[in-house]
C-alpha cells in the first residue's frame, strides 16, 4: 500500500509540474502570437486550432481511450503479449486514421469546411499544413494515452501536453523564419 501510495504522489506531482510548464508554455505561444500575427491573422490561427483539435479526435477513431482500458487490462491480467498486440492494432488503426483524416483534408474535405462551414478561404492555403497537424497531433496523443496504459504517468503527461507545444512552437519558428513574415 505504500508503494501505491508513493506512486501516485510521484505521479501525480510530476503531472502537476508538466501540465504546470504546458499552460506557461502556451500561454507565451498565445501572447507571441498576439504580438507577432495580425488580428485577423490570429483568428485564423484560434480557428486552425479549434479545426485541428476536433479532426485529431476523429482520427483517432476512439483509440485513447481503447487502449487504456485494454493494455492495462491485459497487463493486470499478466497477458503482455496480448497488451503488444493491441498497442501494435492501436497504432495501425490510428496511423491508417490519421492518414485517411489529412488525405480527406487535402484532398478537398478541408476546402469545404473552409468555404461552406466557415465562410472563409483564408485557411486554403494552411491545408497541408492543418493535415499535417491533424495527423502529428493523433500520433501523439495515442502515443501518450499507450504510454499511460503501461502506467509511465509522467511520460504520458509529457507527451500529451508539453513535447506537443515545443514541437508546435519549433514548427511555427521555422515557418516564420522561412517565410520572413508574420502572417499566415
Amino acid at each position: 500500500m505504500i508503494a501505491t501510495d508513493q506512486r501516485l504522489r510521484s505521479g501525480g506531482v510530476w503531472a502537476f509540474t508538466i501540465k504546470s510548464f504546458a499552460v506557461v508554455a502556451a500561454l507565451a505561444l498565445n501572447i507571441v502570437l498576439a504580438r507577432v500575427l495580425p488580428p485577423a491573422d490570429l483568428g485564423t490561427y484560434f480557428t486552425v486550432f479549434s479545426i485541428v483539435g476536433v479532426l485529431a479526435v476523429v482520427a483517432q477513431f476512439g483509440l485513447q481511450r481503447a487502449v487504456i482500458r485494454y493494455v492495462a487490462s491485459d497487463l493486470a491480467e499478466g497477458r503482455p503479449g496480448a497488451a503488444r498486440q493491441i498497442i501494435s492494432k492501436v497504432f495501425i488503426h490510428g496511423f491508417v486514421g490519421a492518414a485517411v483524416v489529412a488525405i480527406i483534408i487535402i484532398t478537398g474535405g478541408g476546402e469545404r469546411i473552409a468555404n461552406i462551414v466557415l465562410s472563409t478561404r483564408s485557411i486554403s492555403a494552411l491545408l497541408p499544413f492543418i493535415a499535417a497537424w491533424v495527423a502529428a497531433q493523433s500520433i501523439l496523443s495515442l502515443t501518450a494515452e499507450t504510454v499511460r496504459s503501461l502506467a509511465d504517468i509522467r511520460s504520458a503527461t509529457f507527451i500529451a501536453d508539453l513535447l506537443f507545444s515545443i514541437l508546435f512552437l519549433i514548427a511555427l519558428c521555422t515557418m516564420w523564419f522561412a517565410r520572413g513574415a508574420s502572417t499566415l
